[in-house]
């Protein structure tokens, strides 16, 4: 499909909103895919290229998400969806978006969790590749706890936050 692309591709013609919309409680969809002509173009819209209102359990891969007003965005409990992956195929193009690449947008009633992001070409955006918290920064920092031994890899990350801003 192409998504706010004319038909010949040599002009985008988006809409002001998003270019595709899984709403909240929504399930199990798949966005594009790896294989020869399953991705889509998807670009000139206003808002997000791909916006997952509290969707579970997508997978966007091998789409084109240029010159949107961000490329994907994660909202409020949006988890375990995968963005992208490690297969050929599977990573999507994320370029030229007036804001972020990827962001995860935690909201009063959930915080996007489990998502994988994975293998995407991501470039030429206005902000960040991927913004975990939708705040243009997250302090890196070793995030172990005080009572955990100085041996790597002995205790878990204690950072808090979407995707436990890993």
């Amino acid at each position: 499909n192409r998504i706010g692309v004319q038909a010949t591709g040599s002009a985008y013609r988006g809409n002001a909103s998003f270019g595709v919309l899984v709403g909240q409680g929504n399930e199990n969809n798949r966005i594009g895919g790896p294989g020869d002509w399953e991705g889509n173009a998807i670009a000139g819209n206003g808002q997000t290229g791909v916006y997952l209102f509290q969707a579970h359990h997508t997978i966007v891969q091998g789409n084109a998400l240029v010159s949107n007003g961000g490329g994907v965005f994660l909202y409020g409990d949006a988890s375990d969806n995968q963005i992208g992956g490690t297969e050929p195929g599977e990573g999507n193009t994320i370029a030229s978006n007036v804001n972020v690449g990827v962001s995860l947008y935690p909201i009063a009633g959930g915080v996007p969790a489990r998502n994988a992001i994975l293998g995407n070409s991501m470039y030429d955006n206005g902000f960040l590749g991927i913004d975990l918290g939708n705040d243009n920064h997250t302090p890196n920092d070793l995030g172990v706890p005080a009572q955990c031994p100085a041996t790597p890899g002995q205790c878990p990350d204690a950072d808090t936050g979407p995707n436990g801003l890993q």
